[in-house]
């Protein structure tokens, strides 16, 4: 799913089956909350702060058992979950950037079963569609692995934050709703600006148009279109206001789908922002 991860572990025969889910690990917490949420099932959120100051994941877990014991660590800010002996596990987790009701639609949504190889193939041809857009031959596979890696790497971000519903968490940190297209996060712009999105403009026109429309919606509620922006942070690193150059390329290819006086408008003003 675009909105779930799907993990699977295994264990060694006859061995104590644990999950610790770390919620301190990588950046700064600012507050955060886990909950039971059923026999087999965890909710909470994090907040934390670093380059984006105020990022937010709201979360549902589901495990494929009930749980034998979950202990709270709260010091730690761990949760330790324990199963009967065993020798698969599997989880699956919702994201959202809005409530942990939000998560759980997305993880209804889109992983209802409990088929881990069937939504691994799935998977696996969602990105062999995603790296077919290029066809490239030769003779040296070397090459081939090279090339197929660096389309790879043109995937990994923006990133989807809308959930199913349209919902996510804005510029001002309110709840919006993306009305007919799907809203973006993570726009480096000043590294993408060159070739990434050129690039997007030709194989992926459609998503183009979606980014965009983020950056509109960027521009409405923060007042200038986005820099560097994170999880719905601005973080202004870097110069210039490379949105320009973007929304710019696309429109002189013929991708729509937005507002162009309002476009030229959000240009125009970030030009005026500091």
């Amino acid at each position: 799913g675009r909105r779930v991860g799907f993990h699977k572990y295994t264990y060694k025969p006859g061995s104590s089956r644990e999950v610790v889910l770390d919620l301190a690990h990588r950046d700064p917490l600012i507050e955060w909350n886990v909950e039971i949420a059923g026999t087999n099932s965890l909710k909470g959120y994090r907040r934390s702060r670093s380059w984006a100051t105020d990022q937010v994941v709201y979360f549902y877990m589901e495990f494929s058992e009930p749980f034998l014991m979950v202990k709270m660590r709260e010091m730690k800010r761990k949760v330790l979950v324990q199963f009967a002996e065993g020798e698969s596990l599997m989880v699956k987790v919702g994201i959202s950037s809005v409530s942990t009701e939000n998560a759980k639609m997305n993880l209804v949504a889109e992983c209802k079963e409990w088929d881990f190889d069937g939504l691994r193939r799935g998977t696996e041809r969602a990105w062999n569609g995603f790296l077919g857009k290029i066809e490239v031959e030769s003779e040296n596979e070397e090459h081939l692995k090279t090339f197929y890696t660096a389309l790879y790497h043109t995937a990994i971000a923006p990133n989807l934050l809308s959930d199913v519903n349209g919902e996510f968490r804005g510029m001002d940190r309110k709840i919006h709703k993306a009305d007919g297209y799907e809203h973006y996060t993570v726009f480096s712009l000043w590294d993408t600006y060159r070739a990434l999105h050129p690039l997007m403009t030709i194989i992926e026109r459609e998503r183009t148009s979606h980014f965009i429309q983020s950056m509109l919606a960027m521009y409405r509620q923060g007042g200038k279109l986005p820099i560097w922006e994170l999880a719905g942070n601005e973080t202004n690193c870097m110069i210039g206001y490379h949105s320009v150059s973007v929304i710019t390329d696309a429109m002189m290819k013929g991708i729509g789908g937005f507002d162009k006086r309002e476009a030229l408008n959000a240009m125009v003003e970030s030009s005026r922002k500091d």
